[in-house]
């Protein structure tokens, strides 16, 4: 009975090792520009629920060359995101079909740890499309505020 235990335990443990590398290995992403007051921003596209889901996760910064991420849902549905397994503090801004930003929200990394339903959400404030995902304070930098509208978006 002890070897069964043991057998049963080390299967187990190796079944966790595999689910944990699964789920950190990054998908692999498309890279997009956007453009936004005259400036051009170079993102990864996240337009599929294996890439939505995986985000921003379980990287230490940004991919060279790459300025954040845009997720595209295929209808418009109010949005929840977390910072779960996100090392690199974020802000995000929830875009509606006009291409208008209408919610900018800063985002705070949050452990691995912490249960799902104590992690810190943030809402669109109504249905949209389409969340992009920069380094925290980037929009500022950018001079990007609520209301602006991207000239360049996505298909």
């Amino acid at each position: 009975m002890a070897w069964l235990t043991k057998n049963f335990l080390f299967k187990v443990s190796i079944l966790f090792v595999f689910c944990i590398q699964a789920s950190a290995t990054r998908p692999s992403y498309k890279t997009h520009q956007i453009v936004i007051n005259g400036k051009t921003l170079n993102v990864e596209i996240a337009d599929d629920s294996l890439k939505t889901s995986h985000g921003l996760m379980n990287i230490d910064k940004l991919p060279k060359g790459i300025d954040g991420m845009l997720f595209v849902f295929p209808k418009k549905e109010k949005l929840s995101f977390w910072m779960k397994n996100t090392r690199i503090p974020l802000s995000i801004a929830y875009i509606d079909d006009s291409k208008k930003i209408i919610s900018l929200q800063d985002m705070e990394p949050e452990s691995a740890m912490v249960l799902d339903y104590r992690l810190k959400r943030y809402e669109s404030p109504k249905a949209v499309r389409y969340a992009l995902e920069l380094e925290k304070g980037r929009f500022q930098k950018l001079g990007v505020e609520l209301g602006d509208k991207f000239e360049k978006l996505y298909p």
